[in-house]
């Protein structure tokens, strides 16, 4: 992976996944001459490349991932969120999605199928499929992130969308475990929004004119143009020309939009009889 962000100008970025796989391999190194073991015991390679790339931030996911090392796990999983924000890798930590408390979430099984949920068929089972498979089961994002049939590690962001996907097409969902992946994901936290942060993506799609409920389609850009503030900044440059400010504040609401676009197109209103309900605008 590395090779072509370096080929594509993203050598900054490299150098910090490398700056974190070392951390990885330091405390694998100290945790093998504790244990008196070879250092692959504790973590072999390819899995110590994966999780400096998936970027795992607790011991659950770390040790659905194999990592067998007792207590040593959480150490490892403290030492990988330490060094996500001291290498600089998560954009969007510190972005706040909106004051105030994290919308309601549906229980498992009690959204609908979106009536424009169509894949075309396929003899293997999807990406998003396997996923929502394997979360099912019991795994965390960031295990299923971390360890990929291909062997290649994908980021936990991705499985959260595969995750909301899956719901979009009906199937079952634990949202608030989810969620909790999702916030505990890096380097992009990708937890549910705040009631705040719904009512302006509402406000927004009202003056833009985008229904996610009834287009398979719309202009994302001309939504967070709508936005206002610094969103709507951010989407004005390309991604190239961004500011790691500009995309910490894209990645976290972009974030938000794809809960919001799921929750809508599977028939969920978390606000709805709430205090607020009179005040909101709904999008259909």
């Amino acid at each position: 992976r590395l090779k072509p962000w370096r080929a594509g100008g993203q050598a900054a970025r490299a150098a910090k996944y490398e700056a974190l796989l070392d951390r990885v391999l330091a405390w694998r190194g100290r945790a093998a001459a504790e244990l008196e073991v070879s250092p692959a015991v504790v973590l072999p390679d390819h899995l110590a490349k994966n999780v400096a790339y998936a970027m795992p931030t607790t011991a659950d996911a770390l040790r659905g991932l194999g990592v067998r090392c007792g207590a040593r796990a959480a150490e490892l999983a403290k030492t990988i969120d330490a060094s996500v924000a001291e290498l600089g890798l998560g954009l969007a930590a510190a972005v706040s999605s909106g004051a105030g408390p994290r919308i309601a979430l549906p229980a498992a099984g009690s959204t609908k199928r979106w009536t424009l949920a169509v894949d075309k068929p396929s003899k293997k089972p999807k990406a998003w499929e396997v996923s929502h498979q394997r979360f099912a089961a019991g795994e965390s994002c960031a295990a299923i992130a971390a360890s990929q049939a291909s062997g290649k590690a994908i980021q936990p962001a991705t499985v959260v969308n595969h995750l909301l996907k899956a719901m979009v097409h009906g199937l079952s969902v634990d949202c608030t475990r989810l969620a909790a992946d999702g916030s505990a994901a890096r380097p992009v936290p990708c937890g549910a929004p705040t009631e705040a942060r719904w009512r302006e993506l509402q406000d927004a799609a009202a003056a833009a004119g985008v229904r996610p409920a009834r287009d398979e389609t719309y202009d994302v850009k001309e939504l967070g143009r709508a936005m206002g503030g610094a969103i709507a900044e951010a989407v004005g440059v390309e991604w190239s020309d961004r500011s790691d400010a500009q995309k910490a504040v894209y990645g976290a609401w972009n974030s938000d939009r794809n809960w919001w676009e799921a929750l809508v197109r599977a028939g969920f209103d978390p606000l709805a009889g709430g205090p607020s309900a009179a005040k909101k605008r709904r999008v259909d």
